[in-house]
C-alpha cells in the first residue's frame, strides 16, 4: 500500500475541483484523459505510453463524497492486477489536508513499473511535482 499525506494551502473545494474536473485533471494528472465524472459507477479508459510500453488505464469510480473523498478502481488492459486509489481531503486551518491511498487488491506483474519503489515515486511525483504546483500557480 502507498500512502501520502500533504497539507496544501488551498480550500477543499479547490482541491476537489483539481481532482475531479476534466479540464484541470488534464493539466496536472493525465493529459490523455478524454472524459471523467465524479459519479459512482462512471468508467473510463485512456492510453498512456511509458518507456515504450502501453498502459491502458481502466478506471471505475466507486466512492464519491463531494469535497471530501473520491475513490476508483485502477486496472490496466494489458496487464493482470487490480488496485484502488482514494483521495481524501479534510479542511485544516492553513488549507486542506490530502490523504492519498493506493492499495493493491490483486498483484500486478513483476515489472519495474509495478514495483513498490516505482509506484511510490510515481504517486509522489504526481502529487508533489504536478498537483501542488498546479494548485499554487
Amino acid at each position: 500500500m502507498i500512502t501520502l499525506r500533504k497539507t496544501i494551502p488551498v480550500s477543499c473545494t479547490t482541491l476537489w475541483s483539481a481532482l475531479t474536473e476534466l479540464d484541470q485533471m488534464q493539466q496536472w494528472y493525465f493529459q490523455e484523459l478524454k472524459e471523467f465524472k465524479a459519479k459512482v459507477g462512471f468508467e473510463n479508459a485512456f492510453t498512456f505510453e511509458y518507456k515504450g510500453k502501453t498502459f491502458t488505464h481502466k478506471w471505475r469510480v466507486v466512492e464519491v463524497e463531494p469535497s471530501q473523498k473520491i475513490a476508483y478502481y485502477w486496472q490496466y488492459e494489458e496487464y493482470e492486477g487490480d488496485s484502488i486509489v482514494s483521495f481524501q481531503m479534510e479542511k485544516v486551518p492553513n488549507g486542506s489536508h490530502l490523504h492519498l491511498e493506493a492499495r493493491i487488491l490483486s498483484p500486478f506483474p513483476e515489472m519495474e513499473e509495478f514495483s513498490q519503489k516505482s509506484m511510490e515515486k510515481g504517486w509522489s511525483s504526481l502529487i508533489e511535482d504536478r498537483l501542488i504546483p498546479f494548485l499554487l500557480k
